[in-house]
């Protein structure tokens, strides 16, 4: 049995999966110290999420499941403010560095999303198994992502 084969535990057999919850953006400054972490802990706001789900089917379970794992995390007593990014009413043009290049309104929708990055500590990932893989979508948003921060400006 492969390590991508359903059953197999891998991220890429299971319907949804998360990415960096919790975790803080590499731009702010951590504590170093034990101390100093348990005091930043006690003082720290909400932590800030973003949330998107790689179908752009309307009535997606992942969209659900995504729904149900942030509404979840605040019921259980997590300071969480969460944003979404849809990436069915904001859709990213399929990554091309002479588009980025260019820059402009075909990037609109990418601005976007880097702002929204700029904003959270962390993002919570649903996305649904396409050929043991995940959705094109979600696979051109992380392109995006993972480009340099100044590449559009």
């Amino acid at each position: 049995q492969s390590s991508c084969s359903p059953g197999s535990g891998s991220f890429l057999s299971s319907s949804s999966f998360v990415l960096r919850l919790g975790q803080r953006a590499p731009h702010r400054r951590t504590p170093s110290s034990r101390r100093q972490m348990a005091a930043a802990s006690t003082v720290t706001s909400a932590v800030r999420v973003l949330g998107m789900s790689g179908s752009l089917r309307t009535a997606s379970l992942n969209r659900r499941a995504l729904a149900v794992a942030l509404r979840g995390a605040a019921a259980a007593g997590a300071s969480v403010e969460v944003e979404e990014f849809d990436l069915k009413t904001q859709p990213l043009p399929m990554f091309d560095q002479d588009v980025e290049e260019a820059g402009g309104d075909a990037v609109r929708n990418v601005v976007a999303l880097r702002e929204a990055l700029a904003r959270v500590d962390g993002i919570v990932l649903a996305c649904p198994e396409y050929n043991f893989s995940m959705s094109a979508a979600m696979k051109n948003a992380i392109d995006w992502m993972s480009r340099s921060p100044s590449a559009l400006e």
